[in-house]
C-alpha cells in the first residue's frame, strides 16, 4: 500500500479491530501524517487463516496448548501471538522473545535481535511513535483480530524510512520546548 492517501478510518482499524470506540484519533490522525509524507510505510499481508485461529483458541481453551508458553491475554490474543511466530518461523526468524521489554513497553513478540516487533489484536498507536525512536528496529507488524466474516488474519508491516527515528525526537523536543514555555508564561 505505497503511493496512497491514507485515511484515519484505515489506520484506526488497523489499531483497534477488535472494538469500535473512541480512540485517541490524534494519534490516528499523526500515523496518517506519517505515512502520508513518506516517514512510514506499510503492508497488508495474509499470514494464516481464520480457521488456524480458531483451532488455537480451541487448543488453549481445551488445555492442548499452555498459555504460561506464550505469555499473556486471552484466548484469541494468544491465538494472534501463536500465529504471529508462526509466520515469524516462515521468514526463518525462530529466536524470538515474548512479552519482553523494549524501551519502555512490552511487546507482544520481539525478534531476540530487536530488529522486528509484532503487536497482536488492539494496540496503543503511541507505539509507534515510542517504538520508532530506535533506529535499529526494522519493523514494526501489527496482526489484526479477525471479523467475524473474515477467514483470513492479516498483518500489517510498518516500515520506517531512514529519517523517522531523528524526526520523531525532534518532535518530542519541540513538544517539550512548548510545554515549558507555557509553564514558564504561568509563573
Amino acid at each position: 500500500m505505497t503511493n496512497m492517501q491514507y485515511n484515519r478510518e484505515l489506520i484506526k482499524n488497523i489499531f483497534y479491530s477488535n472494538r469500535d470506540f473512541d480512540a485517541d484519533m490524534q494519534l490516528i490522525v499523526n500515523i496518517c501524517y506519517l505515512l502520508n509524507n513518506g516517514l512510514l510505510t506499510f503492508k497488508k499481508e495474509k499470514i494464516s487463516t481464520k480457521e488456524i485461529f480458531d483451532d488455537y483458541s480451541d487448543d488453549l481453551i481445551g488445555g492442548k496448548i499452555l498459555k504460561a508458553d506464550i505469555d499473556g491475554g486471552e484466548c484469541r490474543h494468544l491465538s494472534l501471538k501463536l500465529i504471529s511466530k508462526d509466520y515469524l518461523a516462515k521468514q526463518g526468524i525462530t529466536d524470538i522473545k515474548i512479552e519482553y521489554e523494549f524501551d519502555g513497553y512490552i511487546p507482544d513478540i520481539i525478534s531476540s535481535n530487536k530488529k522486528i516487533i509484532i503487536e497482536c489484536g488492539d494496540t496503543n498507536p503511541d507505539k509507534i511513535f515510542n517504538y520508532f525512536k530506535n533506529k535499529n528496529l526494522e519493523k514494526v507488524i501489527i496482526v489484526t483480530y479477525p471479523n467475524i466474516d473474515d477467514t483470513d488474519i492479516y498483518a500489517y508491516t510498518f516500515i520506517p524510512n531512514e529519517e523517522l527515528s531523528d524526526f520523531l525526537v525532534f518532535k518530542d523536543k519541540q513538544e517539550f520546548i512548548n510545554i515549558k514555555r507555557i509553564i514558564n508564561r504561568k509563573k
